[in-house]
């Protein structure tokens, strides 16, 4: 269901790369970049797609989705 607004996400190379060696530093960023990044939930998608959706053009992080935390996040495909 969609429930509303999307940031899309486009990674660079390597943040693409580095799984989640870095996810702090990229978190930052992107809450730097677009401040509307800083929603809860939006945190876990963003470090499921950094470790299970590196190939994918953009990262759809969705502010409306519920926070069940990264394990439930994970399980969802990044989609709670």
């Amino acid at each position: 269901q969609d429930g509303g607004n999307s940031l899309a996400v486009r990674p660079s190379d390597c943040v693409r790369t580095s799984g989640l060696a870095m996810p702090d530093a990229v978190w930052n960023a992107l809450v730097a970049a677009d401040s509307s990044a800083n929603a809860p939930g939006m945190r876990d998608q963003l470090l499921c797609h950094m470790v299970g959706a590196q190939e994918k053009p953009t990262w759809n992080l969705e502010p409306w989705r519920p926070q069940v935390g990264l394990a439930q996040t994970m399980l969802a495909f990044c989609n709670p």
